[in-house]
This record gives structure tokens, sequence and C-alpha cells, in this order.
């Protein structure tokens, strides 16, 4: 099993090239985590993504390739 992501990540790729340390919470890195959050915002925004406008979040409820979802069931079966 996998542990938990955390809800953020960063990395330094020009020290760290194999992201084996999250720098997300390091302050050296606090500008420049504000900066792509801002980008990232933006970008959510003029996308009209539902997760920055508050639309109905419909990812997880589309059909699967073939009409069957996981564990073999046909999409939208219980």
């Amino acid at each position: 099993a996998f542990g938990k992501e955390p809800e953020e990540e960063l990395y330094d790729l020009k020290a760290d090239p194999a992201e084996m340390h999250n720098v997300a919470g390091g302050e050296k890195y606090a500008a420049v985590k504000k900066k792509l959050r801002e980008e990232l915002d933006a970008y959510l925004e003029k996308t009209a993504d539902p997760r920055a406008t508050g639309g109905e979040v419909k990812f997880d409820q589309y059909p699967y390739t073939g009409g069957k979802g996981p564990y073999g069931k046909k999409s939208g079966e219980k």
C-alpha cells in the first residue's frame, strides 16, 4: 500500500532531480510556491474548472472505457 500524499508538493529539481525531498513547507521556497499557486488558480478560473468555480465535480462519475468500471462492474452498477 502507499502512504497518503501531502496536500502540496514542490521539488527543487536542480538540487533534487529524483524528487525525494518535498520542499513545499520550506521558507526558502515560499515565494515560488505562492507564485505557482496564483498561476494555477488563475488557470483554473480561466478554464472554468469546477474545483475553482464551485461547480459540480464530475471527474469520478464518467464511465470507464468499454463500459466497465473497477472490479469488472458495468459503469453505474453497484
